[in-house]
């Protein structure tokens, strides 16, 4: 059994074969979705709401997130321009 590894880039891997066990867990792309939010990195935590959603589109809590990102998006780019 190899030595799972955790990075904030690319998830969890495991050699080998880390590829195939990040694309298909859900909760991976969950969790990195809400670091990437808490670090305000929204186009990332997009991306990992996005795939999410491709692996179960029924996984209501991706689309929740993804609402909430596109809030703080728009808020941060209406206060920036005085709006």
């Amino acid at each position: 059994m190899g030595t799972l590894i955790y990075t904030l880039d690319t998830g969890l891997t495991n050699s080998p074969g880390g590829s195939e066990l990040n694309q298909t867990n859900e909760w991976i792309h969950f969790g990195l979705g809400i670091i990437y939010v808490r670090e305000k990195k929204y186009e990332e935590a997009i991306r990992e709401f996005q795939k999410l959603i491709e692996i179960n589109p029924l996984y209501e809590s991706a689309y929740i997130h993804l609402g909430r990102i596109y809030n703080l998006s728009f808020s941060s780019f209406y206060s920036v321009r005085g709006v």
